[in-house]
């Protein structure tokens, strides 16, 4: 059994800008929301992409925009193996905090992300063997397949 989910206010809206099951790049847009009245520290936030690797060529993950503070991501081996995962990208946020429920800025309650994966030759991938593919979702919503954690501890979503 996989970990057991914490009780917390942090929900994830996802969108893959539409992309289909062959695509040159994986598309990564979130959107982070605190729902509850706590602040959350930016840098103790983890979310994994689950993922099948088609083959042995580096990936490498472009972070386009963060609105607060700055992402980098690592690829990771999944143990045990899922069908659809074998591996993992997990994106880390350095810094800054995520306010309350409808903190307006410089304390803001959500927290963009857009980033996305590709080959280092740009050949496609098949996504349609990834755990945490969508499908082709072009407008934000919940995908549960994607995992956040704080502190460690699985806060959203459903790891393999």
């Amino acid at each position: 059994m996989g970990p057991v989910q914490v009780n917390s206010d942090l929900k994830l809206l996802f969108s893959n800008n539409g992309a289909a099951a062959s695509s040159n790049q994986i598309y990564m847009n979130m959107k982070l929301q605190n729902t509850g009245s706590s602040t959350y520290d930016l840098s103790k936030i983890t979310i994994r992409y689950f993922y099948t690797s088609d083959d042995d060529k580096a990936l490498t993950y472009y972070s386009d925009y963060v609105s607060i503070g700055s992402a980098s991501a690592t690829f990771n081996n999944l143990s045990p193996v899922h069908a659809k995962a074998n591996k993992y990208i997990e994106i880390k946020l350095a810094s800054g905090t995520l306010g309350a429920a409808g903190a307006q800025w410089p304390s803001q309650s959500e927290v963009t992300i857009q980033g996305r994966v590709a080959k280092a030759d740009w050949t496609n991938v098949d996504q349609s063997n990834d755990y945490s593919y969508p499908g082709s979702m072009s407008q934000f919503g919940e995908n549960k397949l994607v995992a956040v954690y704080y502190n460690g501890a699985l806060v959203y979503g459903t790891p393999p």
